[in-house]
């Protein structure tokens, strides 16, 4: 049973941090987007 529920906790952590990165990177996208539109309406 321990090692299922190793396997599981494992599984679970990879999930969270690819979720995490997914949701960073996305942000970051957001935030260059929008710079980029305000250094356009400037010019």
């Amino acid at each position: 049973m321990e090692p299922l529920y190793l396997l599981f906790t494992a599984y679970l952590l990879v999930w969270i941090v690819i979720s995490g990165y997914i949701y960073w990177i996305k942000n970051k996208q957001d935030r260059i987007k929008r710079e980029i539109e305000a250094l356009e309406s400037e010019a």
